[in-house]
């Protein structure tokens, strides 16, 4: 909590303007144990659609947007569980014999998508409905509980840097870069459908300059979505800095 009136603070000092979940969650009496996985430490996939709901609103109240926010309304998606089927990264340090497995769910959407995305991971440009171009669907044919990722599966299984998104059914001009880390794996696939240009930056991987690209690509927004506890400085041999100075 004192980590997180410090980062807040600084960043209001700064000119920023805040939605911070923590004060939604409080204030609709939300349970914490419904928003997150129980053996990660990541939120459930449809943790994701709620936070997109509540930003897109957000813009629209205080920035003029008119995005139509019952598009991240579960019932516009089919959910698959899978049964005992993921551990996550908590529950695969202590292992199966503390953390017994969890479902895991399958989002994707009953509505038509057409995006255009350009994944730096890959390397490749591809075009097709949010599952062709973003889901990694091999990850349930892993055997081995300890090898595969069902979370990073709506990511194509890893992490990037970089994620250029055209969505080929909108033409209002619309165009938001995210600066985010790995919470937004879940929220990426779906925000492709509120904008017509959807940028998405992984600092954590991303080598270029942040300052370039953003006088490039001139979105007219930029939303930096972080938990406050990645506010912090690593330090190795080889490097000392923070992953998330935007300086």
């Amino acid at each position: 909590m004192e980590n997180r009136a410090t980062v807040n603070a600084g960043l209001r000092e700064g000119g920023l303007e805040i939605l911070d979940l923590d004060d939604y969650i409080a204030e609709h009496g939300i349970d914490y144990k419904d928003i997150f996985l129980k053996t990660d430490h990541h939120w459930q996939p449809r943790s994701g659609l709620w936070a997109n709901a509540i930003l897109c609103d957000y813009l629209n109240v205080h920035y003029g947007y008119s995005i139509n926010t019952g598009i991240f309304d579960l019932a516009n998606y089919d959910i698959k569980v899978y049964k005992n089927q993921f551990l996550g990264s908590l529950g695969k340090k202590v292992t199966e014999v503390y953390a017994p497995k969890e479902d895991f769910e399958l989002i994707t959407p009953k509505y038509e998508s057409d995006i255009t995305m350009f994944s730096s991971a890959t390397g490749k440009t591809k075009t097709g409905t949010i599952p062709d171009v973003f889901y990694f669907m091999d990850v349930f044919n892993i055997p081995n509980v300890y090898a595969r990722n069902e979370y990073a599966l709506y990511m194509n299984n890893q992490d990037c840097a970089l994620i250029i998104s055209h969505n080929n059914k909108k033409s209002d001009g619309t165009s938001v870069l995210l600066i985010h880390h790995s919470f937004a794996d879940v929220q990426i696939p779906f925000l492709t459908q509120a904008f017509e240009n959807f940028y998405a930056i992984d600092l954590r991987h991303f080598t270029g300059s942040l300052e370039t690209f953003i006088k490039k690509k001139n979105p007219s927004l930029v939303i930096l979505a972080y938990s406050t506890t990645g506010y912090q400085t690593t330090e190795s041999a080889a490097q000392k800095h923070s992953s998330y100075d935007f300086r």
